[in-house]
């Protein structure tokens, strides 16, 4: 077959739709060498320019003509339908949401996958414009796509019920965590990685974009009712307007010993901070599925999770539950972790064995499989 894919978060995008982006295609270029991969981007970055290049069977697709150069938002949206049946593509995926204009016209099948619909469930966290565009774009492409992939049970029931999609017309096919996360850090290099963001011995991570919806100040109220007062928090990511609101209860509450703020960190350390720690916490309001939770998992590392949206889906009963806003509960459950080893080694087993759901080998099949069923 030749495949088409929608690349520009695979070599622009360093975190959720970008590592899901690379994840898909070099699985697959992996596991189905027989088939020709066709990687079509407005722009290569940097970061990612060799990424995919040692492959024979890849060819990476940039604008080519000046007028294609001068716009190549339209020349990714309007015109890149026109340019895949030039190439003779059997098969499209648009990998984050998205599908070209008219791919429905074209002699080219499609596939899109739909992360979540967060925006829809959760308005207050998204301006109006970016609403707008997002709502048009995710149902176009979701009612144009042969076929549409949901990364979880939760984004499958979401585009039904928002967009009116056909049940029978989705497939749930989950996604995997990047391979580094298999990794087991040696002693060594986790402690050069504590040493140079000053962590003590013992800490809760919590991983993910410091934002509301992601409800981190949940996790930092909990520390006054951990029993152990030398652990500490450690929040990991980007920072958004909503760090102000957590260092004012920080302040407040005098607590700035006892939380860790890491909002830049190379992809190669955070497994040594997931080995490292106590426990990780990921207790989001909302998700479409939730890659800390799996990195965690595969880390070996116990895991806290809310009891909404696609969390318990993904973790299953490997993980510990918990009512999204509830410190008290929080606190609880991680001073059992602290206190109970047995719980503990349960937590870590489980994790593994529940990880193992998400292998690239058994995802990649799911969706050639799929691919095949439409050529």
């Amino acid at each position: 077959m030749k495949i088409g894919f929608d690349a520009k978060r695979a070599f622009n995008n360093s975190t959720g739709l970008g590592n899901y982006s690379r994840f898909v295609i070099s699985s697959l270029i992996k596991f189905y060498p027989e088939n020709e991969y066709y990687l079509f981007t407005p722009r290569v970055s940097n970061r990612f320019k060799n990424y995919f290049t040692h492959q024979e069977n890849v060819k990476i697709i940039t604008p080519e003509k000046f007028i294609h150069k001068k716009f190549p938002a339209t020349w990714r949206s309007i015109w890149l339908t026109k340019i895949l049946e030039k190439h003779k593509i059997d098969l499209f995926h648009g990998l984050s949401n998205e599908l070209p204009h008219r791919i429905a016209e074209s002699t080219v099948k499609s596939v899109v996958t739909i992360h979540d619909l967060i925006f829809l469930r959760f308005p207050q966290y998204y301006n109006f414009i970016d609403k707008r565009i997002y709502k048009k774009k995710f149902r176009r492409a979701a009612q144009n796509a042969d076929s549409v992939i949901s990364v979880s049970q939760q984004t499958k029931s979401d585009s039904v019920d928002f967009f009116g999609i056909s049940s029978s017309k989705i497939n749930v096919i989950y996604q995997n965590c990047d391979e580094v996360f298999n990794n087991k850090m040696d002693v060594e290099f986790c402690n050069i990685v504590k040493r140079k963001y000053g962590l003590s011995e013992k800490y809760i991570l919590s991983v993910g974009t410091i934002e509301e919806r992601k409800n981190q100040l949940t996790l930092v109220k909990s520390i006054g009712k951990i029993e152990d007062k030398s652990v500490k928090i450690v929040l990991a990511g980007n920072q958004s307007d909503y760090v102000n609101k957590i260092k004012r209860y920080i302040s407040k509450n005098k607590l700035a010993d006892r939380v860790v703020f890491i909002p830049y960190f190379e992809k190669t350390e955070l497994p040594s901070l997931y080995q490292s720690a106590i426990c990780s916490v990921y207790i989001s309001e909302f998700e479409g599925f939730g890659i800390p939770v799996l990195e965690s998992m595969r880390c070996g590392t116990p895991t806290i999770i809310s009891n909404t949206s696609s969390l318990p889906e993904v973790g299953g009963n490997a993980c510990l539950q918990m009512d999204t806003k509830d410190d008290k509960q929080l606190a609880g459950l991680i001073n059992r972790i602290i206190s109970d080893t047995t719980l503990r080694g349960n937590c870590i087993k489980n994790g593994l064995e529940q990880a193992e759901k998400f292998n690239a080998e058994k995802i990649s099949s799911e969706i050639i499989n799929l691919y095949k069923s439409l050529i």
